[in-house]
This record gives C-alpha cells, structure tokens and sequence, in this order.
C-alpha cells in the first residue's frame, strides 16, 4: 500500500489522469463483456430446453460480475489513496500560502511604517556614494523580493484551485464507484438465485424422470 502511495505521488496530473481513463476502458470492457452474455442469455430463455446452456451463460455472467467487482473494489482503493495524497498536497500549499501572504504583509508593514518617499529622502541625502550605492542594491533586493512573492502566491493560488478542483472529481468519481459497485453486488445476487432455481428446475425435471421410469 505504501509503495503504491509513493507511485502516485510521483506521478503528474496528466499520468494520474492517463491511469484513470485506462482504468475506466477496463471497466467498460468488463461491462460490455457482461451485456453480451445477458443477450445470450435473454435470447436462450426465450428458448425451450436450453436450461444448461444458461445455467452456463449465467455462470459466466457471474464469473465477470465478480471481476468488474474486484476491478471497481481495485479502483476505489486507489481513489482512497489518490484523494488522501490530494488533500495532504492542499494543506502544504495551503500552509505557504499563509507563509507567503504573511511575508508580504510584513513588506507592506515595513513600507507603511518606513514609506517609499522616506526612504528616497534618506538615499538623497546620503554624502556618501558608497552607503547610497549599497542602498539602492537593498532597495532593488527587496523590490524583487517582493514581486517574487506576489508571483509565488499567485502561483500558489492557481495550483490550489487545480488541486481542488482534482479533490471534487476524485471524491464524485469515488462516489459513483460505490453506487456502481453496490449494484453490482446486487445484480451478482440476483444472477446467483437464477442460476439457483435453473438447478432446481433441472433437478426436479430429472426426479420427475426417475419416478415416471420407476412406476
């Protein structure tokens, strides 16, 4: 479990996104696997003396049922993972974000307290050209100090709404594997009471024959 958490940490959103839909084209081939043999199945019942030859094709229905099961149980395992690793990635981005807007308010703090126009009349004032030179290097230092965390945060911004944005899909889409699989586990109950009472049909066919050989 570890290792497939590390697996998907590594991966970029585009690989997650690629892991999905192969996931998906999995699940839908299960599914049109399992439509197929429900024609099968459909066109036979309607059928007279075709009992084991349903009882076979529901047996195989049965059989991928299971598979799409352990396919949707496989994937929501792995949106589990996935959504914990997004909401871990939001709190970190959001944590800097704070760091960075904190930074700022500090610059803004240290400007309002000090003011642009204060500190050009002190660099004017300067006689000396080597304490002016070195003032306008801070001065420069801290403009571009500034714009760096304007840009961080904007950057940061963008990449939690992204990263948010993920969170809501992998949560629907976890929400849809449950009903998904939950009908599932429905219909594999329902196929296993057909396939049940076909038995019974069979055996009580064969009871029939016995008794009417026996008189």
């Amino acid at each position: 479990c570890i290792l497939i958490a590390m697996g998907i940490t590594q991966k970029s959103s585009k690989d997650i996104q690629t892991d999905i839909e192969k996931r998906n084209r999995e699940l839908q081939k299960i599914k049109n696997e399992i439509k197929l043999v429900e024609s099968e199945i459909d066109a036979k019942s309607k059928e007279e003396n075709n009992s084991k030859d349903i009882i076979k094709d529901i047996g195989n229905k049965i059989d991928l049922t299971e598979k799409l099961i352990e396919t949707l149980i496989d994937e929501e395992i792995y949106l589990i993972k996935l959504i914990s690793i997004t909401e871990e990635r939001i709190k970190v981005k959001e944590e800097e974000l704070i760091k960075l807007q904190n930074q700022l308010k500090n610059r803004v703090r240290y400007l309002y307290k000090n003011g642009r126009e204060k500190i050009l009349e002190e660099l004017l004032s300067m006689k000396n050209s080597e304490d002016k030179i070195y003032r306008l290097k801070y001065l420069k230092i801290l403009n571009e100090h500034e714009n760096e965390i304007k840009n961080r945060i904007n950057k940061n911004i963008k990449n939690l709404k992204t990263e948010k944005d993920n969170l809501s899909k992998e949560k629907e889409r976890k929400k849809y594997l449950i009903i998904e699989k939950n009908k599932k586990y429905e219909n594999l109950e329902k196929d296993k009471n057909l396939k049940k009472r076909y038995l019974d049909q069979i055996n009580d066919e064969k009871n029939t024959l016995k008794r009417k050989l026996n008189n």
